[in-house]
């Protein structure tokens, strides 16, 4: 099982557990933001629960994340790989960007992201992008999350004191899929054994890397093919890696790295009538490739890739959809488009959607030229888009508002807010202005005030003046 399939079922029994729930037990999860922790501290190293506990809705997530990564890929418990106690729902689309899941595209007018949801697909409602502050998971029962305590707060008992708590929902009748306030899908795609993102190359390019990046990028430039769709389907036949096939009773099966020697003996023994199997980092499999193009260094990564990347160049046709891309991808790997169309077809786009977003254009391996110049011009470019995209306002349809634009407005907001306080104050304290307003009531008070008190002297005068008369007669 891999990471998704285990976080999607790690999650889903903790949204399940407990006595009355779908998977029984005798320990369930309930709600709490302070005690968000502990579902995760009170699982043993399988994910079973020990007590009754609670979470909230981007702890379960972090929680069932981290045990596909501890269980997978054998991360320890310790391993700062994993995603820290301190994510939340306005950093976990971050933390998990930084480590490999990318953000499967979606578009506003649709329900569901391109190419539909896959369990272990994480579904964000992030504030800063105009959703809730919510997080939830797709499992294969439905999307499960950590909904709210049992008396409607955000800090309830340990346990599910009510069965719902902690769920395992429908996506489509979700309150916030009705209200459309889902904002971003992210994908773990694992092709490889782990996730290769941040690693450096030789070139200075420090992205998602797989075996031989220089020559398939290479290749892919020599054909016309889009860097990210070659790069797809490298990782998807073989991680990049210039190896044989492992093809039933193929003449060379799992027979290693290709040299010229062994591939020279290959191709003498499927001459003579020996099944072929997979040559290089695309597999390319069909003999008459081999007898078509005898001249060709097939031993050599780029070489073989340009083959592979034509053909696949070929079903695409030039159309990089999602739906184009499953079709080739099952006709690349079967001869039809439909037969592994959810199968390798869905796993090939989703590779190549994650590559998508890669700096691919900064490159520079395997015979692609760039110079620093070239370089620091692409990282100057992507600054000043990063800058732009943080201070221009929203436009409804397009964009969000950027970061700096948001809080700018939140100050200004803030400031009219205090100077609409200010001037109530001013309004009560200071004198009418004829065709304006009228005194203000603190004023007027203490003008009134003032009237009394020298009505009052007025007549203490008047009272003295009177006893000094008697006095005198």
């Amino acid at each position: 099982m891999g990471v998704n399939s285990i976080a999607a079922s790690q999650m889903q029994y903790w949204c399940q557990a407990g006595p009355g729930k779908p998977q029984g037990g005798a320990y369930s999860v309930g709600y709490s933001q302070p005690d968000r922790l502990f579902s995760y501290r009170d699982s043993d190293e399988d994910g079973w629960l020990q007590r009754d506990s609670n979470m909230d809705c981007s702890s379960a997530v972090r929680g069932a994340i981290n045990y596909g990564l501890h269980k997978a890929w054998g991360y320890g418990w310790g391993d700062g790989r994993l995603l820290p106690e301190s994510t939340w729902t306005g950093s976990i689309r971050s933390e998990l960007t930084s480590r490999g899941w990318y953000e499967v595209p979606w578009s506003d007018a649709s329900l569901y992201p391109d190419g539909g949801f896959q369990d272990g697909d994480v579904v964000l409602s992030e504030g800063a992008s105009g959703g809730v502050g919510h997080v939830a998971m797709v499992v294969p029962d439905g999307l499960a999350e950590a909904w709210i305590a049992e008396d409607g707060t955000i800090d309830g008992y340990a346990g599910d004191q009510t069965g719902s708590e902690t769920r395992v929902g429908d996506y489509a009748t979700h309150v916030y899929t009705r209200g459309g306030r889902w904002t971003h899908c992210l994908r773990l795609s694992e092709g490889g054994d782990s996730p290769s993102a941040g690693r450096s190359s030789s070139s200075g390019y420090s992205g998602r890397t797989i075996a031989n990046m220089g020559a398939l990028v290479a290749a892919a430039d020599a054909v016309g093919l889009p860097r990210w769709v070659a790069l797809g389907l490298a990782e998807q036949e073989s991680n990049g890696e210039n190896v044989f096939g492992h093809d039933a009773g193929g003449a060379y099966q799992g027979g290693g790295e290709v040299t010229e020697a062994k591939f020279r003996d290959f191709y003498a023994q499927i001459s003579a009538g020996a099944t072929s199997n997979g040559v290089g980092p695309t597999q390319v499999t069909y003999p008459g490739y081999f007898f078509n193009d005898p001249d060709r260094a097939w031993w050599d990564p780029q070489a073989s890739s340009e083959v592979g990347f034509g053909i696949l160049a070929g079903y695409l046709g030039g159309d990089y959809s999602w739906d184009s891309l499953c079709r080739a991808g099952s006709t690349y790997n079967c001869g039809n488009p439909n037969d592994r169309y959810e199968t390798y077809g869905q796993s090939f786009a989703s590779l190549a959607w994650a590559w998508k977003d890669q700096p691919l254009g900064d490159f520079a391996g395997g015979g692609v030229s760039s110079t620093d110049e070239e370089l620091e011009m692409s990282a100057a470019v992507d600054l000043l888009t990063e800058i732009r995209d943080s201070l221009r306002a929203g436009k409804e349809g397009d964009h969000y508002a950027g970061d700096m634009a948001w809080y700018s407005g939140a100050i200004r907001d803030e400031l009219r807010s205090l100077n609409s306080k200010v001037q109530v104050i001013s309004d009560a304290v200071t004198p009418g202005i004829a065709g304006v307003k009228f005194d203000g009531d603190l004023y007027n008070a203490v003008k009134e005030t003032r009237k009394s008190l020298a009505a009052i002297e007025q007549r203490l005068t008047a009272q003295q003046g009177g006893q000094n008369a008697q006095q005198g007669s």
